[in-house]
């Protein structure tokens, strides 16, 4: 639509081109990226709405240094403060690539510009540093959380689950199921698989199938993740 406006001789207006950027961020975050060089190029003055949309398209393609170039350069050449909107996906961008150095770095970035960060902030920051073997870090972060008077909710304990798993540290997984068990908060499928598959990995069978009888003791019903795991323990 952009081509056909400038073929009829019809200037996009930065919202035409911060749409357009928008509707390929996910579905081809290559040519969404190539559509916001356009807008330069164009004289355009990117924006708020721009820039987020292009570092969603970052996200969708776990570019993280694209992401930060945005963030530590062209963002302040364009005079746009970053927001929740922006920040939250560039920490999206370096949990797809597990580049927990620039999660975190991006983290405590939010808090010098004073921009609040939320669970999904948090949750991002999590996995990345779980998808490169960094629990200490993960755990670490759950913990800021509730000083940063944020509420780890049900998801943050179970990517904290998950960084652990994939750790092998399966008696803190273990740790964490009875913390959400003692906050009340609900324990659901995906939280016991973790646990299971953790024990998996570490040939605790016993406790794998101790866990499948506390999730029908709950009301849970256990799936097929949950069964085959608990089988492929006990091999």
């Amino acid at each position: 639509l952009v081509d056909a406006m400038v073929c009829w001789k019809v200037t996009p207006d930065i919202i035409s081109w911060s749409t357009a950027v928008d509707a390929c961020a996910r579905d081809s975050w290559r040519r969404s990226l190539c559509l916001f060089d356009a807008i330069e190029r164009a004289t355009a003055i990117p924006n708020c709405v721009s820039f987020s949309s292009a570092i969603c398209a970052c996200q969708a393609g776990c570019q993280w240094e694209l992401a930060s170039h945005f963030l530590a350069e062209r963002m302040p050449l364009n005079a746009v403060v970053p927001d929740l909107l922006i920040f939250n996906p560039a920490i999206g961008a370096c949990e797809g690539s597990g580049c927990w150095q620039a999660a975190v770095t991006i983290l405590s970035k939010m808090e010098e510009v004073r921009v609040h960060p939320n669970q999904n902030s948090y949750h991002a920051a999590m996995a990345a540093c779980g998808r490169d073997g960094m629990w200490q870090r993960a755990l670490h972060l759950l913990e800021t959380m509730t000083s940063r008077g944020i509420t780890p909710n049900e998801v943050s304990h179970t990517v904290a689950m998950g960084a652990l798993e994939e750790s092998g540290q399966w008696q803190k997984v273990l740790g964490l199921l009875h913390s959400l068990w003692t906050q009340s908060l609900s324990l659901d499928t995906i939280c016991f698989n973790a646990a299971i598959s953790a024990c998996e990995q570490a040939g605790q069978w016993h406790m794998a199938l101790q866990l499948l009888r506390e999730m029908r003791q709950g009301r849970l019903d256990p799936d097929v993740i949950s069964y085959s795991t608990a089988i492929s323990a006990c091999e």
